[in-house]
Protein backbone atom coordinates (compact mmCIF):
# COMPACT_ATOMS: atom_id res chain seq x y z
CA UNK A 1 0.00 0.00 0.00
CA UNK A 2 1.44 3.40 -0.90
CA UNK A 3 2.21 5.83 1.92
CA UNK A 4 -0.51 8.32 0.92
CA UNK A 5 -3.19 5.62 1.01
CA UNK A 6 -1.95 4.23 4.32
CA UNK A 7 -1.90 7.72 5.85
CA UNK A 8 -5.44 8.40 4.59
CA UNK A 9 -6.72 5.08 5.95
CA UNK A 10 -5.19 5.77 9.37
CA UNK A 11 -6.72 9.25 9.43
CA UNK A 12 -10.18 7.85 8.66
CA UNK A 13 -9.74 5.07 11.23
CA UNK A 14 -8.67 7.59 13.90
CA UNK A 15 -11.72 9.71 13.13
CA UNK A 16 -14.30 6.92 13.40
CA UNK A 17 -12.69 4.82 16.18
CA UNK A 18 -14.19 6.81 19.09
CA UNK A 19 -17.67 6.36 17.65
CA UNK A 20 -17.47 2.58 17.12
CA UNK A 21 -15.23 1.40 19.97
CA UNK A 22 -16.85 0.89 23.38
CA UNK A 23 -15.96 3.54 25.91
CA UNK A 24 -14.82 2.77 29.42
CA UNK A 25 -17.27 4.09 31.97
CA UNK A 26 -15.77 7.12 33.62
CA UNK A 27 -16.92 8.36 36.99
CA UNK A 28 -18.02 11.93 37.34
CA UNK A 29 -19.05 13.93 40.41
CA UNK A 30 -20.04 17.60 40.27
CA UNK A 31 -20.77 19.45 43.53
CA UNK A 32 -22.15 22.99 43.72
CA UNK A 33 -23.87 25.19 46.29
CA UNK A 34 -23.50 25.91 49.99
CA UNK A 35 -23.77 23.50 52.95
CA UNK A 36 -27.44 24.43 53.43
CA UNK A 37 -28.24 24.02 49.69
CA UNK A 38 -26.03 21.40 48.03
CA UNK A 39 -26.45 20.06 44.51
CA UNK A 40 -24.53 16.88 43.69
CA UNK A 41 -24.57 15.13 40.32
CA UNK A 42 -22.92 11.72 40.12
CA UNK A 43 -22.43 9.32 37.23
CA UNK A 44 -20.92 5.87 37.84
CA UNK A 45 -19.03 7.18 40.88
CA UNK A 46 -18.00 5.09 43.85
CA UNK A 47 -19.16 6.10 47.32
CA UNK A 48 -15.55 7.07 48.10
CA UNK A 49 -15.37 9.32 45.00
CA UNK A 50 -18.58 11.09 46.08
CA UNK A 51 -17.34 11.60 49.65
CA UNK A 52 -13.99 12.81 48.31
CA UNK A 53 -15.79 15.42 46.17
CA UNK A 54 -17.77 16.55 49.24
CA UNK A 55 -14.52 16.79 51.17
CA UNK A 56 -13.00 19.05 48.50
CA UNK A 57 -16.11 21.26 48.38
CA UNK A 58 -17.21 21.38 52.03
CA UNK A 59 -14.43 19.84 54.14
CA UNK A 60 -16.42 16.68 54.93
CA UNK A 61 -14.21 14.24 56.83
CA UNK A 62 -14.88 10.58 56.12
CA UNK A 63 -13.65 7.07 56.85
CA UNK A 64 -14.78 3.93 55.05
CA UNK A 65 -14.19 0.69 56.97
CA UNK A 66 -15.36 -1.63 54.16
CA UNK A 67 -15.25 -0.38 50.54
CA UNK A 68 -18.61 -0.47 48.79
CA UNK A 69 -19.00 -1.91 45.28
CA UNK A 70 -22.09 0.29 44.74
CA UNK A 71 -21.97 2.97 42.03
CA UNK A 72 -23.73 6.27 42.66
CA UNK A 73 -25.85 7.74 39.84
CA UNK A 74 -28.23 10.67 39.94
CA UNK A 75 -28.77 14.20 41.14
CA UNK A 76 -29.05 14.88 44.86
CA UNK A 77 -30.01 18.22 46.37
CA UNK A 78 -30.72 19.56 49.84
CA UNK A 79 -28.70 20.30 52.94
CA UNK A 80 -25.25 18.70 53.13
CA UNK A 81 -26.24 16.13 55.75
CA UNK A 82 -29.42 15.23 53.82
CA UNK A 83 -27.44 14.70 50.60
CA UNK A 84 -24.96 12.48 52.46
CA UNK A 85 -27.86 10.47 53.95
CA UNK A 86 -29.33 9.90 50.49
CA UNK A 87 -25.98 8.95 48.91
CA UNK A 88 -25.33 6.45 51.71
CA UNK A 89 -28.75 4.76 51.61
CA UNK A 90 -28.10 1.03 51.77
CA UNK A 91 -25.03 1.42 53.98
CA UNK A 92 -24.46 1.39 57.72
CA UNK A 93 -23.00 4.74 58.64
CA UNK A 94 -22.71 7.33 61.38
CA UNK A 95 -22.78 11.10 60.85
CA UNK A 96 -21.33 13.50 63.38
CA UNK A 97 -21.99 17.20 63.05
CA UNK A 98 -19.81 19.58 64.99
CA UNK A 99 -18.11 22.96 64.81
CA UNK A 100 -15.47 21.47 62.48
CA UNK A 101 -18.18 20.31 60.04
CA UNK A 102 -19.49 16.92 59.05
CA UNK A 103 -17.69 13.68 59.92
CA UNK A 104 -18.86 10.44 58.25
CA UNK A 105 -18.00 6.86 59.22
CA UNK A 106 -19.19 4.20 56.76
CA UNK A 107 -19.06 0.79 58.43
CA UNK A 108 -20.56 -1.43 55.73
CA UNK A 109 -23.71 -2.60 54.04
CA UNK A 110 -27.11 -2.69 55.76
CA UNK A 111 -27.42 -5.66 58.09
CA UNK A 112 -23.68 -6.30 58.40
CA UNK A 113 -22.12 -5.93 61.83
CA UNK A 114 -19.86 -2.86 61.89
CA UNK A 115 -16.14 -3.45 62.23
CA UNK A 116 -15.23 -3.56 65.91
CA UNK A 117 -18.84 -3.76 67.10
CA UNK A 118 -19.81 -6.41 69.65
CA UNK A 119 -21.65 -9.42 68.18
CA UNK A 120 -25.36 -8.82 67.80
CA UNK A 121 -25.06 -5.01 67.58
CA UNK A 122 -25.70 -3.17 64.34
CA UNK A 123 -25.29 0.60 64.02
CA UNK A 124 -27.23 2.50 61.41
CA UNK A 125 -27.93 6.20 61.38
CA UNK A 126 -31.58 7.13 60.98
CA UNK A 127 -32.43 10.75 60.20
CA UNK A 128 -33.63 12.49 63.35
CA UNK A 129 -32.83 9.54 65.64
CA UNK A 130 -29.88 9.40 68.05
CA UNK A 131 -27.39 6.61 67.40
CA UNK A 132 -27.08 4.23 70.33
CA UNK A 133 -23.61 3.08 71.23
CA UNK A 134 -24.83 0.10 73.25
CA UNK A 135 -28.12 -1.56 74.15
CA UNK A 136 -29.97 0.15 77.01
CA UNK A 137 -29.43 -1.28 80.50
CA UNK A 138 -32.10 -3.66 81.78
CA UNK A 139 -35.03 -1.97 83.49
CA UNK A 140 -35.23 -2.24 87.28
CA UNK A 141 -38.21 -4.12 88.64
CA UNK A 142 -40.92 -1.67 89.76
CA UNK A 143 -41.95 -3.98 92.65
CA UNK A 144 -39.75 -4.56 95.67
CA UNK A 145 -38.94 -8.20 96.47
CA UNK A 146 -41.51 -9.91 98.68
CA UNK A 147 -40.91 -9.84 102.44
CA UNK A 148 -41.57 -12.83 104.64
CA UNK A 149 -44.21 -12.42 107.29
CA UNK A 150 -43.37 -14.07 110.60
CA UNK A 151 -44.75 -17.60 110.58
CA UNK A 152 -45.16 -17.73 106.78
CA UNK A 153 -42.91 -19.46 104.26
CA UNK A 154 -42.35 -17.86 100.86
CA UNK A 155 -42.49 -20.04 97.77
CA UNK A 156 -40.43 -19.28 94.66
CA UNK A 157 -42.55 -17.89 91.80
CA UNK A 158 -44.25 -20.55 89.71
CA UNK A 159 -44.25 -23.22 92.42
CA UNK A 160 -47.18 -24.46 94.43
CA UNK A 161 -47.34 -25.21 98.09
CA UNK A 162 -47.67 -28.84 98.99
CA UNK A 163 -51.15 -29.76 100.19
CA UNK A 164 -51.67 -31.05 103.64
CA UNK A 165 -53.20 -34.48 103.95
CA UNK A 166 -56.31 -34.63 105.99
Amino acid sequence: MPRKTLRGALTVLAAIAPAVLPRAASAEVVVTGRPDAVSLEAREASVEEVLSALKRSFGVQYRIKIPSPRRVNGTYSGSLDRVVHRVLEGHDFVLKTGPEGLDVLVTGAVGAAPVGAPPGMTVRAVPGEPVASAPPPPQASPMPPPQAVPGQTLQPPGTTRPRRRR
